[in-house]
């Protein structure tokens, strides 16, 4: 699954992968959504995305930071 994934993405350079689990017990097909929104926002990854959102990238040169 997860070499799958970057067939799709083929521009993206990924740092790392943060692997969600779909729901408590682990049961196939079974996807709970408070579930992994929780995971989501405990994560950090929300407040990523709402970062990227507002223009900001993850990693920054020191030139573009001071020109900023």
């Amino acid at each position: 699954m997860q070499i799958s994934i970057f067939f799709h993405f083929p521009r993206c350079d990924p740092f790392f992968i943060r692997c969600i689990k779909p729901n408590i017990k682990k049961i196939p097909g079974l996807f709970d959504v408070e579930y992994v929104g929780a995971q989501l926002r405990h994560s950090g990854i929300m407040e990523a995305i709402h970062i990227r959102k507002e223009g900001y990238p993850i990693r920054i040169t020191i030139e573009e930071f001071a020109n900023r």
